[in-house]
């Protein structure tokens, strides 16, 4: 009986031994696991942060870019406006806008409409406008303006496709408004924004980027199919209709990154207090049978 007595306290000495170490051993292990999945989430931020800084960087020459080409579009039918102050042939005034549209290949189509509405001229002939009154709200607005004016991204009747429009207002050489001269932009064909921004991505990254009106509808992406498309709910959209700049990381993944680090720090506390219950528990019961001892006496 002695001789198992012997026994069974060597075997506790030894249990309490191996879980000392193996509280240690694990509060090791997870303690570095923890630090590791810290720098590897602190250099993936760093490294998402420079990639946002380049982007955003980008965004802004792509800006400047756009600002410069609206300006030389405006520019041009300013300048081509001053052709048209006078009273000409059908004739002359579409080989006029045929050598406007080809000369700088700015617009898909340009229209000439005198002070009444009537279309004048149209390059190209196959637009089929020339001789017709206008119809649509927006040129019937550019009309009205008498001032340079962009429109929101619409839909022809005719032709039926989305297209921006931008306008100069011609007056003759007594000031008296006679129209406007409109260039026309087809979003979904060949134009100057695809033959600008629509080279495939130079970056390895194999970023890709789009152009979205003040009203949030697309007016630019390399996906044909989604011009047109309203993206207004865009979080990051929704900040430059306020008139808002800079950048911002949209995928957010943080409840995953926060499961992470929580995940290994829940684990630790786990088994340190199952350790610590199971050390704790010889003491525990030497405290009371010292303590039933003493009540005993």
């Amino acid at each position: 009986m002695p001789v198992l007595q012997r026994k069974k306290k060597q075997w506790n000495k030894i249990s309490l031994v191996t879980l000392l170490t193996g509280l240690v051993s694990i509060s090791v292990a997870l303690t570095v696991t923890i630090l590791l999945i810290s720098s590897y989430q602190s250099k993936k931020q760093a490294l998402i942060n420079t990639t946002l800084t380049l982007n955003h960087t980008s965004a802004i020459k792509m800006s400047h870019t756009i600002d410069s080409l609206i300006k030389s579009m405006r520019s041009s039918l300013h300048y081509s406006a001053n052709l048209f102050s006078k009273t000409m042939s059908a004739e002359e005034g579409y080989s006029k806008l045929e050598l406007i549209r080809h000369t700088n290949n700015y617009f898909n189509s340009i229209t000439v409409v005198d002070e009444t509405g009537l279309v004048r001229y149209v390059s190209p002939a196959s637009v089929g406008t020339a001789g017709k009154y206008i119809t649509t709200e927006t040129a019937k607005a550019a009309l009205a303006a008498k001032k340079p004016y962009i429109s929101k991204s619409y839909l022809t009747v005719n032709t039926k496709r989305l297209i921006v429009l931008i306008s100069e207002p011609i007056f003759d050489t007594d000031g008296i408004y006679r129209g406007v001269i409109a260039g026309t932009i087809y979003l979904h064909e060949n134009n100057i924004l695809n033959t600008i921004f629509g080279s495939p991505p130079t970056d390895e990254l194999d970023s890709s980027f789009y152009i979205v009106g003040s009203d949030g509808h697309l007016l630019f992406h390399r996906e044909t199919s989604r011009i047109g498309e309203d993206i207004s709910e865009n979080h990051a959209v929704r900040k430059l209709i306020q008139g808002k700049s800079g950048y911002e990381q949209l995928n957010r993944h943080l409840a995953s990154i926060l499961l992470y680090m929580l995940a290994p720090f829940l684990l630790l506390m786990l088994v340190v207090i199952w350790l610590a219950h199971r050390v704790a528990r010889p003491f525990v019961s030497l405290a009371d049978l010292v303590s039933k001892a003493g009540r005993e006496e």
